[in-house]
């Protein structure tokens, strides 16, 4: 029983995220649809924002892409 805990947080959270893309609430135009921005890792204006997701990149024009 313990080895099948585990996996629930991560079938949970992908539970979670896969139907954020159907909800539309118009008075909440800043309710986000994806994990970006929702921690310092993935803070929309950080490297790895800028590598993996160009398009929804915040940060400086240019800078260094090492």
């Amino acid at each position: 029983m313990t080895e099948l805990l585990p996996p629930i947080a991560t079938t949970a959270f992908q539970m979670l995220w896969s139907g954020a893309d159907d909800v539309t609430d118009r008075e909440q135009p800043e309710h986000r649809n994806s994990p970006l921005g929702g921690c310092h890792a993935l803070k929309t204006d950080g490297e790895i924002v800028r590598l993996h997701f160009p398009e929804q990149y915040t940060g400086k024009a240019g800078g260094d892409p090492t």
